[in-house]
């Protein structure tokens, strides 16, 4: 008896993305491994990469919208204590306004690349990520060992046709003998 997944690679792909959606605005850790299993599920269940890409590109979004955001909490939070030991609040509020805006920005583009990639899944488009499903898909080769290419046919025999309807490569015919004309 054949075994069938309950789940396709595109209700993974779209789970994985609204995942990505709901966590846009703060890192979130279980989103981030429940996506990881939807990986590793497709990985032992699906013969194609397309799936895999596409739930690699939900999760490398939420790692990367979780990186920027931890990337600059850690420069501002430098930035922030320097003000304080200097009192100078009026740049700590500067600073303050920037961060959030920033970290505004970076929530804005998580959850515009999730819901467009859920657009897309839900069209049965591929989902295009910039530089996000480039990555997920070079990378796939790496976590995913790539099947054997079939071996390429060899050239035609480059040559020519005797009277006698053979292809020959010499200068006389390997079937009835007469020379090359």
């Amino acid at each position: 008896m054949e075994k069938k997944n309950v789940l396709s690679a595109k209700s993974l792909g779209i789970i994985a993305f609204v995942l990505a959606l709901i966590t846009s605005a703060s890192f979130n850790v279980t989103a981030a491994l429940i996506i990881a299993v939807f990986f590793l599920v497709l990985a032992f269940t699906e013969d194609g990469t397309d799936g895999k890409v596409t739930v690699l590109s939900a999760l490398y979004l939420v790692l990367a919208g979780g990186l920027v955001r931890f990337v600059l909490a850690r420069i501002f939070g430098i930035f922030f204590q320097i003000f304080q030991w200097a009192d100078s609040y009026k740049a700590i509020n500067v600073f303050n306004d920037i961060s959030t805006c920033i970290g505004f920005v970076v929530t804005i583009a998580v959850a515009l690349f999730a819901v467009v990639a859920i657009v897309n899944l839900i069209a049965g488009k591929a989902v295009k990520i910039p530089f996000v499903t480039e990555f997920a898909a070079s990378t796939i080769g790496i976590v995913m060992p790539k099947a054997p290419k079939a071996p390429k046919a060899a050239p035609a025999a480059e040559g020519w046709t005797c009277e006698c309807g053979k292809t020959n490569t010499g200068a006389f015919c390997a079937n009835c003998g007469k020379p090359k004309q």
